[in-house]
């Protein structure tokens, strides 16, 4: 896995601003699975199908992304990355596949 350099600073992560219990030995996590964004993913949700938004699991990335947009969190994300924010990981992408 590649760390985005905010990661490794603190920021929040999906499940700890949404409180969805959602994450491993998180109160939700049996009775809905533990969600596919953590741990790995937790500030980039959006990319990842499967998390729970609104208490309904979604679906991929090009059936939930309108939601997303107007998400609290994703807005909250997109502010802290600032010039950094790669919406869709091309970036990370792109990296990955060059090394």
């Amino acid at each position: 896995m590649v760390e985005r350099k905010n990661e490794k600073h603190g920021h929040t992560k999906c499940w700890e601003h949404k409180k969805c219990g959602r994450q491993k030995g998180g109160c939700k996590s049996k009775e809905l699975y533990a969600c596919p964004a953590y741990p790995d993913n937790g500030r980039f949700c959006w990319r990842v199908a499967g998390t729970l938004c609104d208490e309904k699991v979604q679906g991929t990335f090009a059936q939930k992304m309108k939601t997303c947009l107007h998400c609290k969190f994703y807005k909250k994300v997109k502010e802290e990355e600032g010039e950094d924010f790669d919406m869709l990981g091309i970036e990370r992408l792109t990296w990955l596949k060059s090394g």
